[in-house]
């Protein structure tokens, strides 16, 4: 049957990888159902990714769909990006397995929906989200359907000459439809659709956050089919069902547990031990408490093993910011801060052995830290 997409084989090439059936149409014909697909597709099939990615989600699919190390596709790519830096280890997949297991913890920049699909038509390859396939993420404007199907009889489909003048409104016609599976809440609630707790752990600095999911309240926060159709909203009753709450809001239906972590963590580049040979890797973690305090942590490893830690804080006291360094020695030492602006502060106590001076400067490319006595000087880049 015809396509409302044409497909120009002389740009899309495929292989022909099945006759699936051969039927006598007539006596002098036959009628052969073949199978094809693309070259990608293939190359998919004998391809294998044994490798650890760090950055943004969309950038490794992005990498997995035109590096020629994987798929190497010169297909066009249409990606809606996403956001935090993650690390994954990629086992021994092929390209598409491996964007499947990324899309299932990407989520969007814009729209900061999880909701990612990967797919590919004759436009390209496609990570998108229901979001931005629903409506335009920036300008809000619902996207017009592809197709619009009416059920009634086929004949009258071709009543008044509309096989002459639209040959393809004959085929928008439905034959006959069946809802096996309409609104089934019960399911629907032990999933979590409804009402769901998420619980988030920090490893870094050690603390769970809980959120509380209820699907009447965030759903206008998502694009919707028929969200341009006056009437429309969710469809769940607003009954009273337990303790007086709706059953969106029943947040103990379902709990889920995610690891998280700050996208403040900064990395050293490796150097050599001032006592040995070992590969030492010092860190630093950031985050933002209030407008008044800065949390950190800092910590040196050597083969995984934890040689150094210790608790640092930037924090305003009196009017006056502070840079205050805990676990090095008994008590806290505190450094007070002498210059600061949007990119720098140098902060000193000339009673401290080593070091007197702190020094921090954020570069476009990296953070510089800096601790000093006035004769010797430590530099450390972070990159982020």
């Amino acid at each position: 049957t015809p396509g409302r997409t044409k497909i120009d084989f002389n740009d899309h090439h495929a292989i022909i990888y099945n006759v699936k059936k051969r039927v006598q149409s007539s006596d002098r014909a036959q009628t052969v159902l073949i199978e094809f697909t693309t070259h990608d597709n293939y190359k998919n099939s004998f391809t294998k990714i044994s490798k650890s990615f760090k950055g943004i989600i969309s950038e490794m699919v992005y990498d997995i769909l035109t590096s020629s190390n994987y798929l190497g596709s010169k297909k066009r790519i249409n990606i809606d990006p996403t956001i935090h830096r993650r690390k994954f280890v990629i086992p021994n997949l092929s390209p598409y397995s491996a964007i499947h297991l990324l899309q299932r913890e990407a989520v969007s920049d814009e729209s900061k929906g999880a909701h990612y699909l990967f797919f590919e038509n004759p436009e390209g390859y496609h990570f998108r989200t229901l979001d931005s396939l629903y409506a335009n993420s920036s300008s809000g404007a619902v996207v017009a359907p592809k197709a619009t199907y009416v059920y009634q009889h086929p004949e009258s489909a071709m009543a008044g000459g509309l096989a002459t003048r639209n040959p393809a409104g004959s085929l928008e016609t439905i034959l006959h439809w069946q809802i096996h599976d309409n609104t089934n809440s019960f399911v629907n609630v032990k999933s979590g659709m409804y009402s769901s707790t998420l619980l988030t752990h920090d490893i870094f600095n050690k603390n769970v956050k809980k959120f509380e999911y209820d699907y009447n309240a965030n759903y206008n926060s998502r694009n919707s089919t028929n969200m341009n159709k006056s009437g429309h909203g969710p469809l769940v009753a607003l009954t009273s069902v337990k303790d007086n709450k709706t059953i969106t809001q029943q947040y103990k239906a379902k709990t889920f547990l995610h690891p998280s972590g700050s996208e403040n963590l900064h990395m050293v580049e490796d150097r050599s031990a001032a006592n040995g040979n070992n590969s030492e890797k010092t860190y630093e973690q950031w985050q933002r408490v209030s407008s008044e305090e800065y949390r950190g942590l800092g910590f040196t490893l050597i083969e995984n093993d934890t040689v150094f830690k210790e608790e640092l804080s930037l924090l305003k006291i009196n009017e006056n910011w502070v840079y205050r360094v805990v676990g090095v020695r008994e008590d806290e030492v505190d450094f007070p801060v002498t210059k600061i602006n949007s990119t720098s502060f140098s902060a000193e106590n000339k009673q401290n052995d080593f070091p007197k001076g702190i020094t921090y400067k954020l570069k476009a490319e990296f953070l510089k830290a800096t601790i000093a006595d006035g004769k010797n000087a430590i530099d450390f880049i972070f990159e982020k």
